[in-house]
């Protein structure tokens, strides 16, 4: 019987590729809505990283 320890898990290839583009779209968001200017370029930068990272999630989160 094996440890949970030792037992080795594999990462779900797009959830590894979901994460960093989730990370990305909120840090954008973030100051996007933080600097109050006139551009809104953070902000469609925020919505294009974080819609295909929530896309690529709910993807790797089904069932197969």
């Amino acid at each position: 019987m094996e440890s949970a320890v030792s037992k080795k898990i594999k990462p779900k290839p797009l959830m590894v590729a979901a994460t960093p583009l989730l990370c990305c779209g909120v840090a954008f968001a973030a100051v996007g809505l933080g600097v109050g200017g006139v551009d809104d370029t953070f902000l469609y930068l925020a919505a294009g990283f974080f819609v295909p990272g929530l896309l690529l999630l709910v993807l790797s989160m089904r069932g197969r």
